[in-house]
């Protein structure tokens, strides 16, 4: 019974690691792509 519910914590703990890398690259490709378009507006710029 015990092994079961450490398996189990396992899962959520993994499951819970995923949603928080998935999050963090999101936020990063957001950060890149407006930094992306702050050079291009900066070199289109006069």
């Amino acid at each position: 019974m015990d092994y079961g519910k450490d398996v189990c914590c396992k899962e959520k703990n993994i499951s819970i690691l995923a949603k928080v890398l998935a999050v963090a690259t999101l936020i990063n490709g957001i950060i890149e792509v407006s930094l992306a378009i702050s050079l291009i507006i900066e070199a289109e710029s006069p």
